[in-house]
């Protein structure tokens, strides 16, 4: 960003300039004031406790009065101890001097190039508990091969979706590992890089794109399947923490099917379809779209009803027919 500067006058007797160091902010103060060597201020304005923008400044300090200038801003506080006052919409407002501690917090509450260096944030990140390229193992991650404009080292990690044929179960799957397909079949979708933050109970609690993929349906899907997923969570001296990742997300590479029917009497009964614990809806499930491995079905009816665990190949298709007992 050019830096279009408004010049400060020389004030007071001309003595000689003095400088500010550190970053200064708090609870009642709209910025964050990070300064830099003799005349250098960086000023983050902030909305929620979110950096809403950031500008490049200049100030000059006479006597206890410090005058900022930023593009399109400008502002003279009073500097009072490790405080810098001024007066807003008739009251005084106050940016304190941030301590170290204060200083970590913020660097553990924003992504960026330092993030956790040093395992200030964290001594262990997150890793998926949910089962992600294997379907039948748990907190199993794949290296991150890259995509359009990022480099695999980018990634901490990758899972997989399916994708490539539609799932025709009835119903709308409740889970994002198994999507449904509006593209056309020819086209392969790129990965997606996504920056999570996880929660210290191990949820996804934010899901941000920072590559998406060449099909948008594909990022959407990738969002989707990240705001499910599950997590060991960070630790810090032992202790949960929220905690950042950078996670791929790209088709996979095994994908089978599963197909679920119920009669009973030559009819098809109320029943409900479940594959992996998560509802599919009602039967017949037609080719219902899964990851190559381990998986559960449960069927249950009136007075009843069936578990299974299957085995799924790539490229094959389970079949289970169920018979209900008549009443």
């Amino acid at each position: 960003m050019a830096l279009s500067l408004i010049g400060i006058a020389a004030w007071g007797t001309g003595a000689a300039a003095q400088s500010l160091s550190g970053v200064y902010g708090g609870e009642n103060c709209p910025y964050r004031l990070t300064f830099r060597g003799a005349d250098v201020v960086y000023v983050q304005f902030l909305a929620g406790g979110k950096v809403m923008q950031e500008l490049p400044g200049q100030y000059k300090v006479d006597g206890d009065r410090v005058a900022m200038t930023a593009p399109s801003w400008g502002a003279v506080f009073t500097q009072r101890a490790n405080a810098l006052e001024t007066p807003a919409m008739g009251k005084t407002m106050v940016c304190t001097k941030l301590s170290d501690v204060a200083l970590a917090q913020i660097a553990c509450d924003q992504f960026g190039s330092t993030y956790n260096t040093g395992n200030m944030c964290f001594d262990t990140r997150p890793i998926p508990v949910t089962p992600t390229h294997d379907g039948d193992r748990f907190g199993d991650t794949s290296e991150a091969k890259g995509g359009s404009g990022w480099r695999p080292d980018q990634s901490q990690g990758a899972v997989e979706l399916p994708w490539g044929t539609p799932n025709t179960a009835r119903g709308t799957p409740n889970t994002a590992r198994r999507v449904r397909r509006t593209t056309k079949a020819s086209v392969t979708p790129s990965p997606v890089l996504l920056l999570l933050k996880v929660s210290r109970s191990g949820r996804t609690i934010e899901a941000t794109v920072m590559f998406p993929s060449d099909v948008d349906e594909f990022t959407d899907a990738a969002v989707h399947m990240a705001k499910s997923l599950k997590w060991r969570s960070a630790l810090k001296h032992g202790e949960a923490v929220e905690a950042f990742v950078v996670w791929e997300f790209r088709v996979a590479t095994a994908i089978g099917f599963i197909t679920v029917n119920v009669t009973q009497g030559g009819t098809v009964p109320f029943a409900n379809v479940y594959i992996d614990q998560v509802y599919i809806g009602a039967p017949p499930v037609l080719n219902y779209m899964v990851m190559a491995g381990l998986h559960t079905i449960l069927a249950n009816w009136v007075g009843g009803g069936k578990s299974d665990t299957v085995q799924v190949d790539s490229g094959a298709t389970v079949v289970k027919s169920y018979v209900a007992p008549q009443h």
